[in-house]
């Protein structure tokens, strides 16, 4: 009798083990789909699997409902372009304290466009969680990319002045993250 509740008890816990490793390869392949179809998939997964849940998005939700999963994705997403783009306004902060003339009006600029790209993050996420991805993509793709890359437009005014290697990474970086998290919200 002790030997078959022992089996029994090893077999559930294979079970369950077998169940986790299932979902778990589940969503690595749903990630790798969604990122396939961004132009940076290595970036995507990344930022994906950075989330603190790990690759778990509304993990108490998942699998039950793939949507929910996908909006989580979604929100991580955003997370990861909100970082990267608050980021970029600390860097151009940081160095308009040092600079003068054109350099700090060009830096000042870019400042305040990562600003007001940083301030749209909370209301595109309270879309994507009320369930309008169109809209949160129509916003991040008219209003916030826009801002972000008018960051380095603030040089095209002053063609002399080197732009520093500093704002041109967080740019590229705050770019490409929303734009992987456009790409997420019109797979959605």
């Amino acid at each position: 009798m002790g030997s078959l509740s022992n089996c029994l008890i090893i077999l559930v816990r294979a079970f369950v083990f077998l169940i986790f490793i299932l979902v778990a390869n589940s969503d690595d392949r749903l990630i790798a789909t969604l990122c396939g179809k961004t132009d940076e998939p290595k970036i995507c997964q990344d930022c994906l699997h950075s989330d603190p849940n790990g690759s778990s998005a509304n993990a108490q939700e998942k699998p039950r409902e793939n949507s929910l999963f996908l909006t989580g994705l979604a929100v991580i997403a955003l997370d990861c372009a909100e970082r990267d783009t608050r980021q970029l306004q600390e860097e151009t902060t940081k160095l308009t304290r040092n600079a003068t003339g054109k350099l700090e009006q060009a830096l000042k600029q870019c400042s305040d466009d990562s600003f007001m790209a940083q301030q749209d993050f909370d209301p595109l996420k309270r879309y994507v969680g009320e369930g309008y991805y169109k809209n949160a993509r129509d916003v991040l793709t008219a209003e916030t990319i826009p801002h972000i890359l008018s960051c380095l437009k603030a040089f095209d005014e002053f063609p002399d002045l080197p732009v520093p290697s500093s704002v041109i990474a967080g740019t590229v970086a705050s770019n490409q993250s929303s734009q992987n998290a456009a790409s997420i919200l019109a797979s959605i």
